[in-house]
C-alpha cells in the first residue's frame, strides 16, 4: 500500500522514484515486451489477470509515454 502497488495491476512509484537511468532505453525495452503477444498475467503479488494483462501493465506506464 506504501508504495502504491496495491489494489490490481500497479507499478510501484518507488520504481519511478528511484529511476535514474536512461528513460528512452527503458521505454524502447518496454515496448518490445508489450508487443509480444500476452493476454494473462501472474504477478507476484496478487490476484492472477486471466485476460487483458497487456492493457493493464501499459496502463502503469504512462509516465514512459507508452501506448497499446
Amino acid at each position: 500500500w506504501m508504495v502504491g502497488a496495491s489494489q490490481g495491476v500497479r507499478q510501484s512509484r518507488a520504481v519511478r522514484f528511484v529511476f535514474t537511468g536512461d528513460k528512452a532505453a527503458l521505454a524502447e525495452s518496454t515496448r518490445r515486451m508489450l508487443d509480444l503477444p500476452f493476454d494473462r498475467l501472474a504477478p507476484a503479488h496478487g490476484e492472477i489477470v486471466e485476460t487483458g494483462a497487456r492493457s493493464a501493465v501499459a496502463a502503469t506506464l504512462p509516465w514512459l509515454g507508452i501506448q497499446v
